[in-house]
Parts: structure tokens; C-alpha cells; sequence
């Protein structure tokens, strides 16, 4: 189900691979789980960044980037000294993070092949003391940029901007299980092209109040079914890590998923 809703999300943005100009932003993303392919370009203009952006939508479930600064480049672990273009995949392997660099020829097809044969992991990750999450918010908002990124992310609030207190609800919850659980608020009345009242819609969740929801690595859906409080919401999400959500959710048919080519 959440190949079929990030290779929807990345078809539906039609974005370009994003754009890393700062240390900061790049400390940000390799505070993250993710596996992440970084780009070294020497403009980011051009046939390099092209042939980038043409592999990424072959690869909806991994988190593209692109930079034209040296430092930034440093940190993703490529020489600033080779000369652009130059690529490398960051990924897990137990609770290691290693990099992996790309000698191909700089095109969508292979830059593809290259992704494709090493994208795996031996085991899921865990937080490493060099890759903490201490800094990062509790709650993460769901945004164009970070859409294919996020997507695999466990729990999931669906919710109009106006739900003031709910939010601040899920994010105290959150709070209590930092480091174990990543939580997403997507808004479902924004102007972020609609895109979070589209992932409710894909998600097959029924329309008006606000929702929570957990997706699990299997691909299941399961919708919280309680009241809105700290402690359900807490309850909830120690029910998932338990793998016991049947208690206080009901389970989402995978036959739900609704992917409409022509909606907007």
C-alpha cells in the first residue's frame, strides 16, 4: 500500500529533486532514518540535474537530494575535491550507516541500476549515537518537500489547521516516544496543493472529524478508534509498538486505496 501511495505522492508533485544549500540543512536530513541519495552537481541547472531528477521518479520511496556546495558535499562523504558530477547512496546496514559511491555515467538509466542494486538493508535501523534524533521535532508536518520522505513514517494525524488543541495533543504524545516512533501531521484544509486531504483520500480514510492512523511495515492501515485525548492517543501508539493495535483501532481494507490519475 505505501508503494502504491509514494509512487501516487511523487507522480502528483511532479517535483524536482530538492535542493541542499546549507550544512544546517543537511545535518537536518542525516539526522533521519532514511536511505538518501545525494547529488554533487556543479550547477544545478543543466543536463546533470535532469538526469537526477528523471531517476528519483523511478525511485518514490527514496529521498533525492542535490547540492552545488563543496561543505555540503562533505558531509554526505564526497570528496569536494572530484569533480561534479558525483553521487552517493547513504543507507543502513544493522545499526550502521555506510555510503556507498556512484562511478557510472551521470544518466537516469544508470543512476537508476545504481539505486535499484543497492538499495537494501540487512536489518531495520536503530538511532545511532552519531545519527541522533534528540534535536528533531516530536512531530513532523507533512509538506510538499518531504513527501516521499515521510510517507513511511508510522502515525499519522489527518486534521484542519483549526484543530488547535488536538494538535497540541499529538504532539505531547509524541513527546513520550522519542527516539521509538516518528509521528506526521498532515493538514487537511492547507494551501499545500491539497495534498494532505489527497493522502487521507488515499489512504481510504472517511471524510470530516480528525483522524489518527498507523501504518504498519507489512503495508497495514489501522485507524485509532477512541477519543482524542493524551492518553488515547499514548495508548494507542504503545499498542503499535506492542504489535496488539486490534484493541483501540479498526484495520483499513487495502481495497480502500484510491488512486484517481485525473483528481487535480
Amino acid at each position: 500500500m505505501l508503494d502504491s501511495i509514494a509512487t501516487w505522492m511523487r507522480q502528483k508533485t511532479g517535483l524536482a529533486v530538492p535542493t541542499v544549500s546549507t550544512t544546517e540543512e543537511a545535518k537536518k536530513i542525516l539526522r533521519t532514518n532514511y536511505v538518501i541519495v545525494m547529488g554533487f552537481l556543479d550547477t544545478l541547472e543543466g543536463s546533470d540535474t535532469k538526469e537526477l531528477d528523471a531517476a528519483s521518479k523511478l525511485h518514490a520511496d527514496i529521498s533525492f537530494y542535490k547540492t552545488d556546495n563543496a561543505d555540503v558535499a562533505r558531509l554526505f562523504r564526497i570528496d569536494p575535491q572530484i569533480k561534479p558530477p558525483a553521487l552517493v547512496m547513504l543507507k543502513w546496514e544493522a545499526a550502521n550507516r555506510i555510503h556507498v559511491g556512484f562511478d557510472g555515467q551521470f544518466t537516469k538509466s544508470e543512476i537508476s541500476d545504481f539505486v535499484s542494486t543497492n538499495n537494501f538493508q540487512s536489518t531495520k535501523p536503530e538511532i545511532s549515537d552519531s545519527v541522533s534524533t534528540n534535536n528533531a521535532p516530536s512531530v513532523i508536518t507533512f509538506t510538499v518537500d518531504d513527501a516521499s520522505r515521510v510517507l513511511g513514517n508510522p502515525l499519522w494525524l489527518f486534521s484542519t489547521n483549526h484543530s488547535l488543541e488536538l494538535i497540541s495533543t499529538f504532539e505531547e504524545a509524541a513527546k513520550a516516544f522519542r527516539d521509538k516512533l516518528v509521528f506526521v501531521y498532515a493538514e487537511t484544509d492547507g494551501t499545500d496543493f491539497g495534498l494532505g486531504a489527497d493522502l487521507a483520500f488515499q489512504f481510504g480514510l472517511p471524510e470530516g472529524s480528525p483522524r489518527v492512523v498507523a501504518l504498519m511495515a507489512n503495508g497495514g492501515t489501522y485507524l485509532y478508534h477512541g477519543e482524542m485525548t493524551f492518553d488515547g492517543i499514548k495508548t494507542f501508539a504503545e499498542e503499535f509498538l506492542e504489535d496488539n493495535l486490534s484493541i483501540h483501532s479498526v484495520q483499513i481494507s487495502k481495497s480502500a486505496l484510491r488512486l484517481p490519475s485525473d483528481s487535480h
